[in-house]
């Protein structure tokens, strides 16, 4: 009897229940998932048992039944529930789609031969698309090749009618998925004789694929050598008629398919999923058409395709020819494509639509979103299981996978505590967190939920994980070998366990033959690559090369495209000194991977050492076409050509002379150390790569010497390599003492006064992206120390062009020529000290600098950063659903309105993580990642708003920006000199700036460092940088009005009302804002204290310390001790003036020598004072005024007096924040009188 007679028979024979079991039926079913919400197992099983008793078809219970043995990890017990109700369904081919790679069913083909049957009966019985046959197909060629029956796998494989003949052609730039939607030249032309500039410069040209994967799969990581890029493959298909077709694909990476030059199938999202993902029906034309896939990643590592055309029902269409050939082709008509939805996904929709109460339909459904990667959809649909089954963990479970798969980690780890504390008897659950209280070593607590996990799970392999962590974590090898053993027993399968059975036998016994054992076996049960590969390994290690080329010959039979291997066999070869073997091995990688850098180097080495100098040399120079940053490659071919270092082109320096002639401490008397050398030179060659050395001699005369220079850290970004070449201490006899290195921190030891440091170090620069071929490089000669001699000198390879720039220095440099290019070098002896000053401007401001690069202008970083961020604001369902939930309810919102919301959000709700610029890797993270994650940097927190804003329209750049306490940059070249990242927004009133950082500030302000900040406009056409202009900065006012009434005693009650806007109200907020009244009260105590000690506050309010758009508003009233101090029939009164101006360590000068720079967080403050005097005084000047000016402030103040009332009024107006040194002695004077006034005391006559 056939499968699908089977099941019409066994439908029949359930025909027969009675309507009264059905009803009762159903009631268990409802009683069971009740029993779920209670999250009681027992009862749950009991419930649906029941269900399955009453009415054997009950398919609802069986699906209830089957996800409680899922959840619970009895896989055998789910996968005979799964087989029995898919007998049951009348249309079962949605189902098994679902279920396909859950863990009682993918994988276990070799542990459970039911599988195998169940594949074949699927192939026997094809559902109507033809889908789940092309799965069951390769399924199985898998199965058979573990089975070492590759003629089977073959035939399997050969029957999912894959398109195998393709021209391939890249890699292409797609930093930041930035190629996703650029049309490079094979998207417009099929010329296979052309070649064209590729990522980072390299080229691209057609290469005929060789052969897929066994399974079918075109993966481009084996034909790549370069990472995020894009790679296309053509193929023409021959139509014997016009007619419509099916082209369906499967993909890992991004996807763009056309037929014809049309596009036909658009995916941007990167999922690694399964064949017939896509499916597009498109129409081909008579003759010859011609079909082009488009596919890269940027977010996943893999990138791969599988691509069929077939009928409606997914069968090979008679009389399609396929050839990789260019033929002519028509072009498509207007008809344009239609997307076929996927099956599973469509009947499930339909399913909840229909039957929302249903609760399996949400689960099937997202275990069929999963199983394709689309962890945001299925997190949709379990949020929608969640909201009808709030108490289910279940649920919770499955959305904490999908959590994981979107890298939504505190969602995940929220999710798995929800479950904890409702569900103590989840296995993976569990398993999670012992592995936590294992990582932060409580042992005690790991050790009392295993016990759970024991009980819940005693055969499972989330038990022997932990087990095998607990005892690795305590070193009880024996233990992790007796649990390994019995592991393998219980899993004989699975290659983890017989991977750990072998290392620990090798460990023990150092005998190969022992670990080989270990692998042989596993193979006559799983004939796998794993396991051939680490016999090879272990031959290898143990010098039987006989065996060891043996098993990985073996390994390449297995898998034949694998350039890899043949690289390690030419490697082994190589350093066995059989280089024509080597060669030979090596040429076969290149077959498959002409683009390697890594392959064409050790070919290159290979022809060395077979004295085939010129042969060496051009394979070398392949390298250098695939990689121009492949510094290795260049070393040798200088040598091949008996040429010496690039850098002994530059004059050198003799340390040792340097330190035994150095001056004494008595040359310097005032100074704590002395800079005897800093000298960099820096190799600039043709193509675009570039690399520098540093070397830095540094006398220490005293202890604040040595603690200056105890630690150095190297400056190395992230698109940097940095080498330690030498770092010591040099003692004052010559002997020298290895410094501490770690990474980019250099710790000298036994550093004394009058010993030296000396640090030498390489930069090799690694940029990817339109940035590969440029360099620029920023270098100041002064240092707060002396210096003896600075350098500079490059070599500019072939005379390429650059430019330079110079500050408070001469600019011309002296110029050799050499037979390698010219060497341009400035050099400056004799430097005092930049010696600091209070407020002083940055070093890399009031220093001698030296900018030099070979960027033509700053559009190239304009467009260079709009390649890096472009698709990292890309729509999608959490940044669409939040931005409904802030405009839930709001209409009638302004442009103005809707920027403000999207503002306060994110400065509210998302955590900034201060990292370096330059070091965090210069690429934000997608918007939906910091929305998931609640924290980010600028550049983050900036992307985030840009792609909230877009869902309202509103358009919106990045800004890259230098704050202020950066370096001002007045005569900078274009360079990557930035540290921060805020966002400019496009609105009906002209452009606006907003830093997202900025916490507790109104959205029409920015923080006071980005006040005249350098930034640079990430927009279209923009080529200069600009600066910050002041309207971006709300006005920061400070208002106080005071009432202080004197009691005749001379004790005072003062009330105060105090308004602040802009800088002045943020920093208010950052003080006030998260503390409780009774802190806020303290606080605000110890700060009146100053003028009013041992007062005692009655009061105290505030408004608008959440309206960031309105002033803040605050008053208090305190009473304190008296103000009056009495001398005979007069008084001295003091003027309590709040905002008083004290003594300014700035203006303790006689004069500057660098400009003084006050960073003023407020532009006006103005504070008025009535003070009611105790009957009988009355002041004896009743009317006084003051007023200055300077270049940086005015001030002014009144006072009057009528009815026993002084009345003063004091205002301050700044405005620069700059003060040169030409102006400094009248802004010194003016602050002293500023002082002095706001002291001065009024004298108060007693009218007896």
């Amino acid at each position: 009897m056939s499968f699908k007679a089977y099941v019409v028979f066994l439908l029949c024979l359930m025909s027969v229940t009675c309507p009264a079991e059905t009803v009762k039926s159903k009631s268990f079913v409802n009683d069971g998932w009740k029993a779920w919400q209670k999250n009681d197992h027992g009862l749950v099983k009991e419930n649906f048992l029941n269900a399955i008793k009453e009415d054997p078809k009950n398919t609802h219970a069986y699906w209830g039944l089957a996800f409680l043995y899922s959840l619970e990890a009895k896989q055998q017990d789910a996968w005979n529930t799964f087989k029995t109700v898919l007998d049951i369904e009348p249309n079962a081919y949605p189902y098994i789609y679902s279920i396909m790679n859950l863990n009682c069913v993918y994988g276990k083909e070799l542990s459970n031969p039911e599988i195998v049957e169940w594949y074949k009966k699927i192939m026997e019985n094809p559902d109507y698309g033809g889908v789940l046959r092309a799965m069951a197909n390769e399924r199985l060629g898998k199965y058979y090749m573990s089975r070492h029956n590759f003629a089977e796998a073959e035939k399997c494989f050969s029957d999912i009618n894959s398109i195998d003949d393709w021209m391939l052609i890249g890699p292409f730039d797609n930093i930041s998925a930035s190629g996703y939607d650029k049309a490079y030249p094979p998207e417009t032309e099929f010329s296979p004789k052309k070649s064209y500039s590729g990522q980072n410069g390299i080229p691209a040209k057609w290469v005929k694929l060789i052969k897929p994967r066994n399974d079918r799969w075109i993966d481009f990581l084996r034909y790549y050598a370069q990472s995020n890029a894009v790679i296309y493959a053509n193929t023409f298909v021959y139509s014997p008629t016009k007619q419509t077709v099916q082209l369906r694909i499967g993909t890992s990476g991004f996807l763009r398919a056309f037929v014809n030059d049309q596009l036909v199938i658009d995916v941007f999202d990167e999922y690694n999923n399964d064949l017939d993902t896509y499916i597009a029906e498109v129409e081909l034309q008579e003759g010859w058409n011609r079909l082009l896939v488009k596919c890269g990643s940027a977010e996943i590592s893999a990138c791969n395709f599988l691509a069929r055309i077939t009928d409606a029902r997914g069968n090979k269409i008679d009389g399609l020819k396929i050839s990789s050939d260019k033929q002519k082709y028509g072009k498509a008509n207007s008809a344009g494509s239609k997307m076929i939805p996927n099956f599973a996904e469509e009947y499930f929709r339909d399913k909840i639509k229909s039957k929302p109460d249903e609760p399996e339909n949400y689960m099937l459904l997202a275990e069929t979103y999963l199983r394709n990667d689309k962890a945001v959809d299925a997190e949709m649909v379990l949020n929608e299981a969640i909201r009808q089954f709030p108490d289910c963990m279940l649920f919770y479970h499955k959305i904490a996978e999908a959590y994981a798969r979107s890298k939504k980690n505190d969602e995940m780890e929220t999710a798995y505590e929800k479950i904890f504390s409702a569900d103590k008897s989840i296995p993976d659950v569990l398993s999670y967190k012992i592995m936590q209280l294992l990582k932060n070593e409580d042992y005690d607590k790991a050790e009392e939920i295993t016990k759970l996990l024991e009980q819940s799970a005693p055969e499972s392999q989330e038990l022997i994980a932990v087990k095998l962590e607990t005892a690795g974590n305590r070193k009880q090898m024996d233990k992790v070998l007796e649990i390994s053993r019995n592991a393998c027993e219980k899993f004989p399968y699975e290659y983890q366990y017989a991977y750990l059975d072998a290392a620990i036998k090798y460990q023990k016994t150092k005998k190969t033959e022992d670990a080989v054992k270990v692998f042989q076996d596993y193979l006559k049960r799983n004939f796998s690559d794993d396991a051939l590969y680490a016999i090879s390994q272990f031959y290898l290690q143990g010098s039987d090369i006989t065996n060891w080329e043996k098993y990985i010959d073996s390994l390449i039979a297995y898998e034949p495209v694998s350039p890899g291997f043949y690289y390690a066999k030419a490697n082994t070869f190589y350093a066995m000194r059989d280089y024509d073997k080597a060669e030979r091995e090596i040429n076969k990688a290149l077959e498959f991977c002409y683009n390697s850098p890594q392959y064409w180097t050790l070919l290159g080495e290979i022809c060395r050492m077979k004295n085939e100098k010129d042969r060496a040399i051009e394979m070398l120079n392949n390298a250098l076409i695939y990689n121009p940053a492949n510094y290795e490659a260049r070393d040798m071919i200088r040598e091949l050509q008996g040429k010496k270092s690039l850098y002994q082109q530059f004059a050198t320096e003799d340390i040792n002379s340097l330190v035994k002639n150095s001056p004494s401490k008595e040359a310097y008397p005032n100074d704590d150390g002395l800079v005897l050398l800093n000298s960099m030179k820096r190799l600039v060659y043709e193509k675009g790569a570039s690399e520098s050395t540093q070397e830095l001699l540094v006398k220490v005369f005293n202890k604040k010497g040595i603690d200056s220079y105890k630690e150095h850290w190297a400056d190395c970004y992230s698109n940097q390599q940095l080498i330690i070449e030498k770092a010591v201490t040099i003692k004052k006899d010559g002997s020298e003492i290895k410094a501490d290195v770690s990474d980019d921190h250099i710790v000298f030891k036994s550093l004394e006064e009058n010993d030296c440091i000396y640090i030498k170090h390489r930069i090799k620069n690694v940029f990817a992206g339109i940035l590969a071929k440029y360099y620029w490089d920023s270098f100041n000669f002064s240092s707060s120390y002396p210096v003896k001699k600075a350098s500079y000198s490059v070599l500019l390879e072939n005379d390429s062009d650059f430019r330079y720039s110079a500050q408070n220095m001469s600019l011309k440099p002296e110029v050799k020529k050499t037979g390698e290019g010219s060497i341009y070098s400035w050099v400056l002896e004799d430097q005092p000290a930049v010696v600091e000053e209070y407020g002083m401007p940055e070093l890399v401001d009031v220093g001698k600098v030296l900018n030099i690069s070979n960027l033509p202008d700053w559009g190239v970083l304009v467009e260079w950063y709009s390649d890096l961020t472009k698709n990292k604001t890309r729509s999608d369902y959490e940044i669409k659903d939040q931005v409904k939930k802030l405009f839930e309810g709001r209409t009638s919102l302004s442009e103005e309105d809707k920027v403000r919301i999207i503002y306060d959000f994110i400065t509210e709700n998302i955590r900034y993580s201060s990292v370096s610029f330059r070091q965090s890797g210069l690429i934000p993270q997608r918007a939906r990642d910091v929305l998931a994650s609640k924290i980010g940097d600028c550049k983050d927190m900036a992307t985030l708003c840009k792609a909230m804003l877009k869902e309202e329209g509103i358009n919106s750049h990045y800004v890259l920006l230098s704050t202020i306490d950066n370096g001002r940059f007045e005569n900078v070249l274009p360079s990557l000199l930035f540290n921060h990242c805020i966002l400019a927004v496009e609105t009906q009133k002209g452009e606006k700036f907003l830093d997202l950082t900025a916490s507790n500030y109104p959205v029409k302000s920015l923080p006071i460092l980005d006040i005249n900040a350098f930034y640079l406009l990430i927009k279209p056409g923009v080529t200069s940088p600009g600066r910050i202009p002041s309207d971006c900065f709300q006005q920061s006012l400070s208002y106080r009005h005071t009432t202080v009434s004197i009691s005749q005693e001379g004790s005072v009650q003062v009330k105060c009302n105090s308004r602040k806007t802009g800088l002045a109200g943020a920093s208010f907020r950052d003080s006030f804002r998260f503390v409780d009244t009774t802190e806020a009260k303290e606080e605000m105590s110890k700060t009146l204290s100053r003028i009013f000690p041992n007062l005692k506050l009655l009061e105290y309010n505030c408004k608008n310390l959440n309206d960031f758009e309105e002033p803040v508003d605050f008053s208090y009233t305190f009473e304190a001790p008296g103000l009056l101090n009495e001398t005979g029939n007069f008084s001295i009164l003091r003027m309590p003036w709040l905002d008083e101006l004290n003594p300014d360590y700035g203006f303790s000068y006689e004069k500057r020598q660098y400009p003084y720079y006050r960073l003023w967080p407020i532009d006006s403050l103005t504070e008025e004072i009535d003070i009611n005097l105790p009957k009988g005084y009355e002041p004896m000047d009743k009317e006084q005024s003051a007023k200055f000016s300077s270049s940086f402030a005015d001030y002014s103040l009144s006072t009057s007096y009528k009815d026993g009332v002084i009345h003063a009024k004091r205002i301050i107006n700044f405005k620069n924040s700059l003060i040169t040194p030409e102006d400094y002695s009248a802004c010194k004077d003016f602050y002293n009188k500023v002082i002095k006034e706001d002291s001065k005391q009024v004298l108060l006559k007693k009218n007896i």
